[in-house]
């Protein structure tokens, strides 16, 4: 993906393939589903830190590795600048 590429094809369709390209980007529900996955395994802290990152900065779109867990934080994708921006 290029910059020049994102601003073609527009938000929507940069995040959809910037998705199957492999990149970081994972829905609002999906991460909310992998919250609640974490409190039913008794992982409350991860389950935390995603809920209080959703919350505080909300979008249809983040950019988040969940191998991380709580060493990285989800960060909204609302503009082609975010998209940009984890080039």
């Amino acid at each position: 993906m290029t910059k020049n590429k994102i601003n073609k094809l527009g938000f929507d369709d940069a995040v959809k393939e910037m998705e199957e390209e492999g990149y970081s980007i994972t829905s609002y529900d999906s991460l909310k589903d992998f919250a609640i996955d974490k409190i039913n395994d008794d992982n409350l802290f991860v389950a935390i830190h995603i809920l209080k990152a959703i919350n505080e900065e909300q979008s249809d779109y983040y950019c988040y590795d969940y191998s991380m867990g709580a060493l990285e934080t989800p960060r909204a994708l609302s503009t082609i600048d975010d998209l940009i921006d984890i080039l």
